[in-house]
């Protein structure tokens, strides 16, 4: 998430400000142990990560003296949901091996992906 290639070390804190507010938007979707998401909640988890991957996109650093913009990975959108929501688990490395090892496919953060993973975890209950 904070490697230097990122962008992120380059700024500080104040670039994560509208990120706390886009997640106060969704404060609705935090887990607990009397709320779970569930499939009636997919469309807002989709808004979520797309707003914060706008965010974070719009924000722009000096590299070897070329203007770039932070490139919002998964890991860093799903640990910034999973780290104030919890409604998401961190799609970081580890889990990518987790989910290749079960035969399945994960190519990003999409509606797709958690559709699938959702009709295949009620078919296994």
């Amino acid at each position: 998430m904070y490697r230097g290639s990122s962008g992120l070390l380059q700024k500080n804190h104040t670039i994560h400000r509208e990120t706390v507010n886009i997640i106060l938007k969704y404060k609705h979707l935090q887990c607990s142990k009397n709320k779970e998401v569930g499939i009636n909640d997919l469309e807002d988890i989709i808004n979520l990560i797309k707003e914060l991957q706008d965010h974070y996109r719009s924000i722009t650093f000096i590299k070897d003296n070329v203007k770039k913009h932070i490139n919002p990975t998964d890991t860093l959108i799903s640990k910034t949901i999973l780290g104030t929501l919890g409604c998401l688990p961190a799609m970081d490395r580890y889990f990518i091996d987790g989910v290749k090892d079960k035969n399945e496919k994960f190519i990003s953060l999409s509606k797709t992906i958690f559709l699938s993973y959702l009709h295949t975890s009620i078919k296994s209950k």
